[in-house]
């Protein structure tokens, strides 16, 4: 299933105050559909990229994490009790 994302408000690079800095670096869809299901206000995610960065690799984007971003406390615990980031 693809997302159709042009429906959806932008959602990367919004930084909000809640931060949940993941073990990973990619946003699955699956994730990313939990997330909308599931806060009750807005959030967003953005990536930091590691002090080993390399854009010249083809796997460049290993060396980054994830951070999802709430506006709201709450849903910032919900997601951190309800979403498995790791399978």
């Amino acid at each position: 299933m693809v997302a159709d994302l042009k429906s959806k408000p932008e959602r990367y690079n919004k930084i909000y105050r809640y931060q949940w800095r993941t073990s990973v670096f990619a946003l699955p869809q699956i994730v990313w559909q939990k997330l909308d299901k599931l806060c009750a206000k807005d959030w967003g995610y953005h990536f930091i990229p590691h002090a080993c960065m390399d854009y010249t690799r083809q796997n460049w984007y290993e060396d980054q994490t994830l951070y999802l971003t709430f506006q709201d406390y709450d849903d910032l615990v919900n997601a951190k009790l309800s979403i498995d980031l790791k399978n």
